[in-house]
């Protein structure tokens, strides 16, 4: 798997770290994670960039797209400050946008692509009822229903900054039962 980074300002290791944590959890069979590997490439821009992506409509935002084997994710660009964001509110942000795009990646990847309807209203403009592939319509379903899970706590040395992050109580979207 490549990562690209194309943003100035968020921590490379951390968004790194927190992706391979991801993926570890939602493919515990080391074949089914190493095949993922193989397979996808992560792109991360900032969300000022996500206007001249076609699927946003000119629009600017954090969200991502989805295609076969490549993730474009488009962040909010801002350093966490670890000691005095406490509560890592960028962090989180953006945590919850790569979950949401990991989850339509690895639905792609298991190939859970059948047609099924949407089940409620998202924000992206779909309507209850709306026929979707399976990857995009459980994923919203799951998001506007607020069916999450929180990752293990991890820690590691970043060796840019010299120092140990702890990450603790991070959100992700809950996918565990379709894997």
């Amino acid at each position: 798997m490549s990562v690209q980074f194309f943003t100035r300002n968020i921590n490379h290791s951390l968004y790194r770290r927190a992706l391979s944590r991801m993926l570890h959890e939602m493919f515990p069979a080391r074949m089914d994670y190493v095949f993922y590997l193989r397979h996808w490439d992560w792109k991360f821009y900032p969300s000022t960039d996500a206007p001249n992506d076609p699927h946003f409509d000119g629009q600017e935002g954090v969200g991502g797209v989805t295609g076969m084997g490549i993730v474009k994710i488009y962040l909010e660009d801002k350093r966490t400050n670890m000691i005095h964001d406490i509560f890592r509110r960028v962090f989180r942000q953006n945590i919850i946008v790569m979950s949401h795009e990991l989850a339509h990646s690895a639905l792609i990847h298991i190939k859970k692509t059948h047609k099924v309807k949407l089940r409620h209203d998202d924000w992206s403009g779909h309507k209850a009822g709306t026929t979707l592939n399976f990857s995009v319509a459980e994923v919203h379903d799951r998001h506007v229903e607020g069916r999450f899970k929180f990752l293990r706590p991890f820690r590691f040395f970043d060796i840019r900054t010299m120092t140990v992050i702890s990450v603790s109580r991070i959100q992700v979207i809950d996918i565990d039962d379709l894997i």
